[in-house]
């Protein structure tokens, strides 16, 4: 047994085989490594408790930091956004480039042509009571091979599209107001940016 002990010796540099004598020698060998063993278990469930307090703490510092991040990060985008606005009300705000002017030419001349819609809708009417006409005159075929059901849904058509294009004027009229008014107000400087901008 000494022989197998000294085999299993873990540290022969340091620690000898102590060969037990008697039944007390065996109660106290026992004794001393159930106490080494419990300093070990005590030593281990400290270390477990205190890697889970620093999880526990650092989880929660990041989840603070985090949440933190995302309210700067929120509030740096309203501030851009903010940034954003100013500087395209503060270019508006200045003379109008060369593809604003144009868009702006078109748009007045587009106005001219709405302001008399009447051309339109006498033109329309025109060809409506043409057709009438023609299909009251004559029973016959028509000369382009259509009926007089045909004729009648022609007309219906066009009675539809002066409804429609009546409506389509006014909607283009009330967009082009809206328009002119947003350019009035884009050409206005801003609050205590008057200094930076005159007019030509």
């Amino acid at each position: 047994m000494w022989e197998e002990a000294k085999e299993n010796n873990p540290d022969p540099s340091c620690l000898v085989p102590v060969q037990a004598v008697g039944f007390l020698d065996l109660q106290k060998r026992a004794a001393v490594q159930s106490a080494e063993s419990q300093k070990h278990y005590d030593i281990m469930f400290k270390y477990e408790q205190d890697i889970q307090n620093l999880k526990n703490y650092y989880e929660l510092e990041i989840t603070k930091k985090i949440k933190i991040c995302k309210e700067r990060q929120r509030d740096f985008e309203i501030r851009l956004m903010d940034v954003m606005i100013k500087q395209e009300l503060s270019r508006a705000s200045g003379p109008l480039t060369y593809a604003e002017e144009q868009w702006k030419g078109q748009l007045e001349l587009l106005q001219q042509e709405l302001n008399n819609p009447n051309q339109f809708k006498a033109r329309l009417y025109d060809l409506i009571s043409t057709v009438k006409m023609k299909n009251a005159a004559s029973a016959q075929a028509d000369p382009f091979g259509l009926q007089s059901q045909d004729v009648t849904k022609i007309v219906s058509f066009l009675e539809e599209q002066t409804k429609v294009l009546t409506l389509v004027t006014s909607e283009m009229k009330h967009s082009i107001e809206s328009l002119e008014i947003m350019l009035e107000k884009f050409k206005e400087p801003l609050p205590g940016t008057e200094h930076y901008y005159r007019n030509k």
